[in-house]
């Protein structure tokens, strides 16, 4: 049988170029220290749309879900 997916939730602060920086595990409910440090790695990655302050990007804190599948 597969396991059921397994989340991670990050904590991150979206650069006002909408780069990824400073991931902080906000919610591990697995326990899993490496599927933690992987859901650190993988969100520096990404990228995001930065918010906006009277139509000028500005950095801002988000919490983002990591979700691990096994297969």
């Amino acid at each position: 049988s597969v396991a059921p997916p397994t989340k991670v939730f990050v904590n991150i602060l979206v650069a006002a170029d909408g780069t990824v920086k400073e991931p902080n595990i906000s919610y591990n409910p697995s326990g899993d220290e490496a599927l933690a440090e992987e859901a650190k790695r993988v969100v520096l990655a990404w990228k995001y749309k930065p918010a906006e302050v009277n139509g000028r990007p500005v950095p801002s804190r988000i919490t983002v879900p990591v979700t691990f599948t096994s297969e």
